[in-house]
């Protein structure tokens, strides 16, 4: 909480909003759940905290089979998820928007239904195959893409995630298997590559508001630099990645008061 604390206390924080990623096999304890809830309803009023949907407080669910296990049943998981939006309303009367992230669309549908969530969204979408081999950013895109077009052909309302890139080469570790060293990577992005994929998915939102009710992204990530994915300034890029993305950002702010 050290970095939220410095967050909540700046002056600059109104220049920036936030919204929260739960992970599912940490939260806490069973019986302070309802403390959890507390804190989690107090973060989400804030006011600097990103909406969807006009007021409704935008909330990703992380590694959802371990909160299951944590809950010890999807009824029971589903049954905390309910309490969770009944403190929300009763501090904020807004109803969460709650996206469960998985790395298969099926897995997605399956959960909407049995946990309640609203929509579906991913951490990030790497490729699968162990054989050491590097592939282009093209690669990467086609991975976020494809996740994309299941969504869409399963109905599963989505908020879709843009990779700015996957390597998960400085973490590989043959003792933990989803670092195992024999997994393929992605090619480092350009950050003219990275902004156009981000452009090709504000424009496919614009394109499927059928399925991207929220009209949101999630860009993976801002500092997962041991995992090949971030924005933040380098040593060697500078703010190069920023000032591309925002070029894509000011533009689609344009259209839309355009358009108004």
């Amino acid at each position: 909480m050290r970095c939220m604390d410095l967050y909540l206390a700046s002056g600059k924080r109104n220049q920036i909003r936030f919204a929260l990623i739960l992970q599912g096999g940490h939260l806490g304890s069973r019986s302070e759940w309802e403390k959890t809830t507390a804190l989690l309803s107090e973060l989400m009023s804030k006011d600097t905290y990103q909406r969807v949907l006009g007021n409704r407080p935008l909330l990703f669910l992380f590694s959802i089979e371990d909160a299951v296990k944590f809950f010890e049943s999807e009824e029971a998981c589903n049954k905390a998820l309910r309490q969770l939006r009944q403190a929300v309303q009763k501090r904020s009367q807004a109803d969460p928007y709650i996206a469960g992230m998985v790395f298969e669309p099926e897995k997605g549908l399956k959960f909407l239904s049995s946990l309640g969530l609203d929509a579906v969204s991913a951490y990030s979408n790497p490729p699968y195959g162990f054989s050491r081999k590097e592939f282009p950013y093209e690669h990467q895109m086609q991975l976020n893409y494809s996740f994309w077009v299941e969504c869409k052909r399963l109905g599963v309302p989505l908020i879709p995630t843009v990779n700015t890139g996957w390597d998960f080469r400085p973490e590989a570790d043959p003792s933990i298997p989803y670092r195992n060293p024999e997994a393929d990577w992605i090619a480092q992005a350009t950050p003219q590559q990275i902004a156009a994929h981000l452009e090709s998915a504000v424009t496919w939102v614009k394109t499927n508001p059928e399925i991207c009710v929220a009209n949101a992204i999630l860009i993976y990530a801002w500092n997962e630099l041991n995992e090949g994915g971030w924005l933040l300034p380098t040593l060697k890029e500078g703010d190069a990645r920023l000032v591309e993305i925002r070029k894509v950002l000011r533009e689609e702010e344009k259209g839309h008061q355009a358009d108004q």
